[in-house]
């Protein structure tokens, strides 16, 4: 028989399937000063973590208040005169795994006005939930449903549950995500926090960086690349777009790296002198290997062919001969 606190143990008994788990809940009423922010939430947590030092409940709340999200919540429960869905809190502890901001929204209207909002709506979950469990039920609440998190709260689930020592196929499992997403998850993670980066809006940058080959190849063979990314990235020398598109092609010219790895040249610099010399298009490059190609005939070769394939290339020189002349028309001339 499942064991529940004092406090929760009249309340209605309810259901929740959760990965295909049958959990057992309490569905009553809670006082909103007797329920805590989970720290682990992957939202309270990039809270918590972008600060120096460890922000008390009190302080969580205030940094929660500050969100535009919040303060429409307000307004919402206000609107509506209670919550729609109930947070859900874990036993015994009351830390709130799911209604952050609802509870921080609900917290200042019973401040404002005690009498009208007493208590908020929960489901409690047992004391003892396999946090995997509580992940995977997030999973289904914010990364593939209503309220979606940024990739970087949704990496760090996998990272801390990687770290705690779960296997990670069953973390992919639980939450219902590709293999490669997962580990992209976990290696762009930890490659942040290894570097004392924890500003979730530069996830992109460093998710992009670490997912190129040809990038890849380069940090191995140049240690110094890591660091100038990264002080590159901290001054927004370049949008996450540019640092995907551009310096992969950068990394694959020796003498054009040297020059963006010692800093004598920035990225888009790098890149526009590489454009000016005509190293980046692949389409310019397939040209200019064409090109050497035809010019490297010479009558002899061409005469020494049988008739049936000499045939054949005379054909197919006259259809490339015609669509370079349509290609020079209406592409390359001006238009009147």
């Amino acid at each position: 028989m499942m064991k529940w606190s004092n406090k929760v143990k009249d309340g209605l008994d309810d259901v929740m399937l959760i990965a295909r788990n049958k959990i057992p809940v309490k569905i009553l009423k809670l006082t909103p000063v007797e329920l805590k922010f989970w720290a682990n939430n992957p939202r309270i947590y990039s809270i918590v973590h972008g600060s120096d030092v460890p922000l008390s409940q009190p302080e969580i709340n205030e940094e929660l208040l500050k969100r535009p999200h919040v303060r429409e919540l307000i307004k919402d429960i206000a609107f509506h005169g209670d919550i729609i869905n109930e947070i859900v809190v874990l036993d015994e502890t009351f830390e709130v795994i799911e209604g952050n901001s609802r509870l921080a929204a609900y917290r200042h209207l019973n401040r404002e006005k005690p009498i009208e909002y007493p208590a908020i709506k929960c489901k409690v979950l047992p004391a003892d939930t396999d946090e995997i469990i509580i992940y995977a039920y997030l999973n289904q609440e914010h990364i593939k449903g209503k309220t979606e998190w940024v990739p970087y709260e949704q990496a760090g689930i996998f990272y801390r549950l990687y770290k705690k020592g779960q296997d990670i196929e069953k973390i992919r499992k639980e939450m219902n995500v590709g293999p490669q997403i997962a580990k992209r998850f976990i290696r762009t993670y930890e490659f942040m926090v290894n570097n004392g980066e924890d500003k979730p809006s530069r996830w992109s940058y460093y998710d992009e960086y670490l997912k190129n080959r040809k990038i890849r190849e380069k940090r191995e063979s140049d240690n110094r690349l890591d660091e100038v990314i990264m002080e590159h990235i901290s001054k927004k020398k370049f949008t996450a777009q540019e640092l995907r598109d551009k310096l992969p092609i950068i990394c694959a010219n020796e003498r054009a790296y040297k020059k963006f790895a010692s800093g004598k040249m920035d990225l888009n610099t790098t890149y526009d002198t590489l454009v000016d010399e005509g190293k980046t298009d692949d389409i310019l490059q397939r040209f200019k290997k064409f090109k050497e190609y035809v010019y490297r005939l010479d009558n002899k070769s061409l005469e020494d062919l049988n008739q049936k394939t000499a045939k054949d290339v005379e054909f197919m020189l006259g259809r490339i001969l015609t669509k370079l002349r349509k290609l020079d028309q209406q592409v390359f001339k001006p238009k009147a």
